[in-house]
């Protein structure tokens, strides 16, 4: 959801995996973390005018609508699943909620340290790799969005062991 100006924490919390080169270029050298969309915003004056206007196309790949194969193999499933879940949330993020941020071009933070022991106790991550940081409002570039992860999961999980139909997948990405 949307979140009242007034209510966006000045100070994020993020993991920091520095094991990952782009992350630990970004956090070593640069000394910050911006959204793709952020950056792309303010480097490209045509972006920029998508992004201010919620039209911008992030999906990568699009499934193949003429595909002959009705029925999955598990493996098949495992390989396309993540993309699928991502597909199916930025389907819905346009249709519905076109300003905010897109999970295919956002920084994941959270805005107090206590979700964070609660997430590393949960999924198993370091909290050694927390850090703080501090947003630097850029409106009307920055865009915040207050979400339930465990959506994410929940479809993640779903989205591997059954078939939902479309409408049953839009309902839980509104949610």
């Amino acid at each position: 959801m949307a979140v009242d100006a007034a209510d966006i924490p000045k100070t994020f919390f993020v993991f920091v995996n520095l094991l990952n080169p782009m992350t630990a270029h970004n956090a070593r050298l640069v000394g910050s973390f911006t959204s793709s969309a952020w950056t792309s915003a303010v480097e490209d004056e045509a972006f920029r005018g998508k992004y201010l206007s919620g039209n911008v196309d992030y999906l990568t790949f699009i499934p193949n609508p003429s595909s002959d194969q009705k029925f999955l193999s598990a493996y098949h499933v495992r390989a396309t699943s993540d993309y699928t879940n991502e597909y199916n949330a930025e389907l819905t993020r346009r249709a519905e909620f076109s300003m905010l941020p897109s999970r295919l071009s956002a920084t994941y933070a959270f805005g107090d340290y206590a979700t964070c022991e609660t997430v590393a106790k949960k999924y198993d991550w370091s909290l050694s790799e927390v850090e703080e940081f501090q947003l630097v409002s850029g409106a009307p570039l920055t865009r915040v969005a207050k979400v339930n992860m465990e959506i994410v999961s929940l479809m993640s999980e779903a989205t591997q062991i059954s078939m939902l139909k479309p409408e049953t997948i839009s309902g839980v990405w509104r949610h």
